[in-house]
């Protein structure tokens, strides 16, 4: 994000992924975090921040969130459970400022919200919270998800060390890392070979704002690792550079 255009911009509200940007797992340092937060009181704004794989970092010590900053920071903070936990539990928050609290509930009243998530879903993550078992289950999954990163990381430089403009973004965050190298064939070419071997990557094509290579000319590969078991993701990356040397 580019502050100074945003300081010139007419716009009241911005949305920001602080502690893991989607899909270049960018994490934001914490001087942007403040000079973000000082645009937002200047200008009368509000950040939303989405605390995208905020629980799962792997290295340093862990970057406090924007919301918690400064007291009365105008940030409409956002998580859930579906990553932490499971997909399927649909269970989410937002912490408003105070200020933003009486305009929440006459929209509740007004329209009338329902529900969305099990009742009992609800009852059991309250238990699951209250008895410190989160923080347990968070600590055990982010070791293992460590663990798994690290062995992505060592296999793609391994296997694609000495490639023409080889480079990893995303490290050290999240379910995934960025692939980056220089290469002939067009990206969809590449998954597709890539399928053919028995792995799926996805091009970060689709996430440009145009349809134009990065200045320097790389293609650039989504490789996610969390749902992978630890043995079969270094044969995964040494079948993903046999299919694309073939």
């Amino acid at each position: 994000m580019n502050l100074n255009e945003l300081d010139h911009a007419a716009v009241s509200l911005a949305g920001v992924s602080p502690s893991h940007q989607f899909p270049m797992g960018m994490t934001m340092p914490i001087s942007r975090r403040l000079a973000l937060l000082d645009w937002a009181e200047r200008s009368e704004a509000y950040l939303i921040e989405d605390d995208y794989d905020g629980e799962f970092r792997y290295s340093g010590r862990p970057i406090p969130s924007m919301q918690g900053l400064r007291e009365k920071a105008p940030v409409i903070y956002m998580g859930g459970f579906s990553q932490v936990l499971a997909p399927a539990f649909c269970v989410h928050y937002m912490v408003l400022p105070k200020e933003l609290l009486p305009h929440f509930h006459e929209v509740y009243r007004n329209v009338l919200f329902e529900q969305s998530a099990s009742r009992l879903h609800q009852r059991v993550l309250e238990l699951f919270l209250r008895d410190g078992e989160l923080g347990k289950h968070i600590r055990k999954m982010r070791h293992l998800y460590k663990r798994k990163h690290d062995l992505t990381v060592q296999a793609m430089q391994l296997h694609f060390g000495d490639w023409p403009g080889f480079e990893i973004r995303g490290e050290h965050a999240g379910f995934h890392l960025v692939l980056r190298l220089t290469h002939p064939n067009p990206a969809q070419n590449m998954v597709d070979a890539a399928l053919e071997a028995g792995v799926r990557v996805a091009s970060a094509e689709y996430l440009w704002a145009n349809e134009s290579l990065p200045a320097d000319g790389k293609r650039e590969f989504i490789i996610g690792f969390a749902g992978i078991e630890l043995e079969k993701i270094e044969p995964g990356i040494a079948a993903l550079a046999s299919a694309w040397k073939s």
